[in-house]
């Protein structure tokens, strides 16, 4: 028995970024999907997940939703019957990136949450998406929902992160690793890492994807997780 599934959004994104997956997983399984506003740490946010979660079930995350599912398999692998890694990666962030997490940061205190959306949806997206109305509406209503708070608590949650490169061989849970096969945010080179390292685990990359495969791709991603999780069929 694998339990229900839990998912967890990335940062700035709420339960709207799995919508079309769990539309397509519907009556195959049951869903949860974490609620990852309000703590400013890692491991605030990996406590607030636990705190609604089953006390077994099957975990996804995306992004920031990776990091946190990683953490959880770590502190807590008995209550994990499976894990599914989207859009993710081990190792920590650069100080290149720090810098950037520390100048979004500066701009959602100055009132510009607007404008950061603007300038994070072209590297959220494969090219051909992006200029996609509908999921272009789903992310601003997202970081809308998400707010300037939430949002740097998260940021400074991802900045304080730990680095677990060095760690997660130690997880023994069967893990799927999905990649977009445009994803500059988390490039399909750290999904190979991922894979390399992770004994239990196999690699899906998705085509005419960036980073946010659930809504590019949800049919790809949806068929990946039934496929892994060995939903019955509807």
């Amino acid at each position: 028995m694998q339990g229900p599934l839990v998912l967890i959004p990335g940062l700035a994104c709420t339960e709207l970024l799995f919508e079309p997956v769990v539309h397509a997983l519907e009556g195959r399984i049951d869903i949860h999907v974490a609620d990852v506003r309000g703590p400013d740490t890692m491991e605030g946010l990996v406590e607030q997940v636990l705190s609604e979660a089953p006390p077994y079930f099957s975990l996804a995350g995306l992004s920031m939703g990776g990091y946190i599912a990683m953490e959880i398999a770590l502190k807590a692998p008995a209550m994990v019957s499976k894990l599914a890694l989207l859009d993710t990666k081990i190792r920590p962030d650069t100080e290149a990136e720090k810098d950037a997490r520390r100048a979004l940061i500066e701009r959602a205190r100055a009132g510009e949450m607007d404008e950061i959306v603007e300038i994070l949806i072209p590297r959220l997206l494969h090219p051909d998406n992006a200029d996609d109305v509908e999921i272009g509406r789903i992310i601003r209503i997202m970081a809308e929902e998400t707010g300037p708070e939430a949002f740097i608590a998260q940021e400074e949650a991802l900045l304080g992160r730990r680095d677990i490169s060095g760690l997660v061989e130690q997880l023994g849970v069967e893990t799927l690793i999905i990649v977009g096969d445009s994803d500059v945010i988390t490039p399909p080179d750290a999904a190979e890492e991922m894979h390399e390292v992770l004994a239990h685990s196999q690699l899906l990359t998705i085509e005419r994807a960036g980073h946010l495969t659930t809504l590019e791709q949800p049919e790809a991603v949806a068929e990946a997780l039934a496929d892994f999780l060995q939903l019955p069929l509807t």
